[in-house]
């Protein structure tokens, strides 16, 4: 492929991914912030697929719980939530890619939602996201406790209604 036609389709993508994370930031709670990342390379991916176009993180700065990471240890965390968001032209692919990878116990890739541009891909590991270091080893998990959930509700909730609106 010519590199002016490259270099032309990735300032598309990226003015897409800009436009989508400016929507969303109009459209989620107050206090929530919507980060795009874009940087290929940089994006991560959960097991079993390959980069999204883009990525949205969010947070919530202003509220916090607490959730217990070991017995006795706690650590004051911000609601937060990831999204992965890929062509929807790879919706076959990317579902196939979803199934197969449902027996795996981590970093597992779940339909979040799909508009008509872009099939939206989470994992439950993003939801709520921490880390903790564990001698040389950093591992993550996500956390749905009650607290935890009902602090992240109000974002799920206008994400899909932003979603349901652009199908």
């Amino acid at each position: 492929m010519n590199a002016s036609i490259c270099l032309a389709e990735d300032k598309l993508s990226q003015a897409g991914a800009e436009a989508v994370a400016l929507d969303l930031q109009n459209a989620i709670p107050k206090g929530w912030t919507c980060t795009l990342g874009s940087q290929k390379g940089k994006m991560g991916h959960p097991h079993g697929l390959e980069e999204p176009l883009f990525r949205l993180d969010f947070a919530n700065t202003n509220l916090t719980f607490r959730e217990e990471i070991k017995p006795g240890q706690s650590q004051l965390m911000h609601p937060n939530l990831r999204l992965h968001f890929h062509a929807i032209a790879e919706r076959e692919r990317i579902l196939k890619a979803i199934k197969a990878e449902q027996i795996y116990s981590w970093d597992i890739p779940i339909l979040f939602a799909e508009t008509k541009k872009y099939l939206i891909v989470t994992s439950p590991e993003w939801q709520n996201h921490y880390t903790e270091k564990t001698g040389n080893t950093t591992w993550g998990a996500g956390v749905y406790t009650e607290k935890a959930n009902k602090a992240i509700a109000p974002l799920i909730k206008a994400l899909r209604e932003y979603c349901d609106a652009h199908k």
